[in-house]
Formats: C-alpha cells, structure tokens, sequence
C-alpha cells in the first residue's frame, strides 16, 4: 500500500513508498505527537485515508470523497487509528468505515459539523440550543449536621457558605490546563 507520511520534528518525509502493514503500524508508532505530523495511505482502489495528528491521543482522520470539498472525518485515539491501519490493509472499504461526518471542506471545519450535530439533536429534542447550560448545583462538602445555615448563622455567614458551595475548581495543575484548553 502507498503511504505517505511526514514528521517535522524527526525530518521525515516519505511520499507513496509501498509499506507492509508491520511496516505501516510501525511507522505509526513510533511518528511525534507533534503538530503538522502525518500519515495517509492509498489503496488498492485509489482511496485516501489520512491521520493528522492533533493533541495528546486525538487524531483527525479524514477520507475525502471530492478532493478538497467533501471529506469523511472524525477524530480518533491512537488505538482507533492502528483498528483503521489494520481494517485497510484487510482491504476493508474506506467509504464503509463508522463514525465518520461528511464535511465540505472548504466551508466548514469538522468542529463545526460536529457543533451543528450537537444543535441539530437539541432541536430534534425540543430543546432551545441557545439557551444558556443549567448550571449543575455542588451540594455543601461542610458539616454533615442538617439546618446549620439556619440555625443562628447570619446573612453574611449565609451567603460566604453558598458561595464556596457553589464555587468552580480551578485548574491547578498542567494536565488539567490542559484539559480545559481543548
């Protein structure tokens, strides 16, 4: 199978060498996590499919149907991409794969399809998409004892509890910066 495969940060550039599945699975393997890092395969029957990476265990796979304007995508984790390595070298139809959006690509982005999904399922759910998210209430981690707050506790007391009560956690270490960054 044709591969085609790119890796800035090791110098690698590879354009339709024939690869084995060891060879491709391989490949995949051991490519960066980096921004601008790739690999693309081209059956049997001319059918591209290509893995872009584009955070930790998140890659945009894409299948395009009309070259720049209609593509198949979906982000996958590293273990989807090597079940759809293996599943093309089994000669498995590209077009046939689950899970994938059809995208006009030079009009949209495949987080936009997936928002407009999202709004569309509301609707369909009778529900308004542009109404604000009900805001999930924390119960008190304090006492255990029940009627604290009215048991001779003043306004101010009151309204100090509920408001650390009802408090967002703060990212406080990378990972979870990180997280809330995606």
């Amino acid at each position: 199978m044709k591969t085609y495969l790119k890796d800035p940060l090791k110098v690698i550039e590879i354009q339709g060498e024939d690869f084995s599945y060891l060879k491709a699975k391989t490949a995949f393997d051991s490519l960066s996590r980096h921004q601008g890092v790739y690999i693309g395969f081209l059956d049997s029957s001319d059918q591209v499919l290509m893995f872009t990476w584009k955070v930790k265990d998140q890659w945009l796979v894409e299948h395009p149907v009309v070259l720049h304007k209609l593509h198949q995508q979906r982000y996958a984790t590293d273990a989807d991409c090597l079940n759809f390595i293996k599943k093309i070298y089994q000669e498995y139809d590209i077009a046939s794969f689950e899970g994938f959006l059809d995208v006009p690509v030079e009009e949209f982005t495949l987080d936009e399809m997936l928002a407009f999904q999202r709004e569309d399922e509301m609707l369909l759910r009778g529900e308004d998409p542009d109404a604000p998210a009900p805001k999930k209430l924390l119960k008190h981690q304090g006492s255990k004892k029940k009627g604290i707050l009215s048991m001779g506790t003043s306004a101010s007391q009151k309204d100090n509890t509920a408001s650390r009560s009802t408090s967002i956690p703060r990212a406080n270490d990378q990972s979870e910066r990180d997280f809330f960054q995606l």
